[in-house]
């Protein structure tokens, strides 16, 4: 702790000394302006302070124009991240070196927009230096979305390690710069190791017995999931208290009419902690369908490794686990799917 603390006031004493000495007196506004190009949509790019609660600093939209640009609310130097919106979805998009009094501009190619962003204005080579050890942090943690073998993973680690050193090497950028960006970039490595232990672990899950489970109903009846056996399961995993859960509902529903039950079921799986509180939020709120409780730390969310949800898993006609974390409902992709596996 004591060391970290240590580096980001040499940052910011960076900050002081290379804007004095890049550019000339400016208004007495930060302004961040952002550029794109590219036919992919990007509906908009919202600024965070970490190290104040995660506020948000600035909210630039695209909707509009392919040009938006703010004056940064911030009373000293910082390392602020950044989140793309796309389509309702939010993706980080690392992090940058902002200032009072200095004006930054940021490109990007919204088709490939790690590789393409690139900085302009103040601090452009410690921030495009930041930039390309979060293009390094995009192609990693795509590499694993299959689950990677351990050795090519540790292997694609060191090469991203030695990019990421001799693009160190190219640009006058102080020293604190490196050594905070390598501690994020551990920090980002350790966490890319466990996860990718989880894509592995998922992709042995499929062909392996998917119902070997018994949940309880809203009257507290087993129910053995082999008795699904024999018809295509389609399985809800969710929680009364996770709203991104709530929001799929609607899809899930629609869902589950569009098939007959003879070609798919459709079961909402809840890892609520209490029983009644689960029964309570279905009773409250009427909701339809087959409604099953498990729990939070059952066999069965051991199995799937249930950490985040909403989760979604299909299992095939044989009771086999199709896939672990499969499309969700609100995803238009998922009946074309479901229709050529249940024709």
């Amino acid at each position: 702790m004591c060391k970290r603390m240590m580096i980001l006031p040499i940052i910011i004493m960076f900050i002081a000394c290379e804007s004095n000495q890049e550019v000339q007196e400016q208004e007495d506004v930060p302004l961040f302006k952002v550029e794109l190009t590219g036919k992919s949509p990007l509906d908009s790019i919202i600024l965070y302070d970490k190290s104040n609660a995660w506020e948000v600093i600035s909210t630039l939209r695209f909707s509009q124009s392919d040009i938006d640009s703010d004056t940064l609310k911030i009373d000293q130097s910082k390392i602020l991240q950044m989140y793309t919106f796309t389509e309702g979805k939010q993706a980080s998009f690392g992090e940058f070196i902002a200032s009072d009094k200095k004006a930054i501009t940021m490109q990007i190619n919204t088709d490939h927009p790690f590789e393409s962003r690139s900085y302009a204005g103040d601090y452009r080579e410690a921030n495009n230096y930041l930039s390309f050890i979060s293009f390094q942090e995009d192609k990693l943690s795509k590499s694993i979305l299959d689950g990677l073998d351990t050795v090519i993973l540790e292997s694609s680690i060191s090469l991203a390690q030695k990019s990421i050193q001799q693009r160190a090497e190219k640009v006058s950028k102080p020293d604190s710069i490196v050594e905070y960006s390598s501690e994020q970039f551990t920090k980002f490595t350790d966490i890319l190791r466990k996860k990718n232990k989880k894509y592995i672990y998922k992709k042995e899950l499929i062909g392996s017995n998917g119902l070997a489970f018994t949940l309880q109903d809203a009257r507290g009846e087993s129910i053995d999931l082999s008795l699904y056996k024999g018809k295509y399961i389609y399985i809800d995993v969710w929680a009364t208290w996770c709203k991104p859960c709530k929001e799929e509902y609607p899809f899930l529903t629609k869902l589950a009419k569009e098939y007959s039950e003879e070609d798919l079921v459709v079961l909402s799986v809840s890892i609520d902690k209490e029983f009644d509180t689960w029964t309570k939020h279905l009773n409250e709120n009427k909701l339809d369908g087959v409604h099953l409780y498990t729990g939070a730390d059952s066999e069965f969310v051991q199995f799937y490794d249930i950490g985040a949800i909403p989760r979604f898993i299909l299992i095939d006609r044989d009771g086999k686990v199709v896939n672990s974390d499969e499309i969700r409902p609100s995803n238009s992709e998922l009946k074309n799917y479901l229709d050529k596996l249940t024709q």
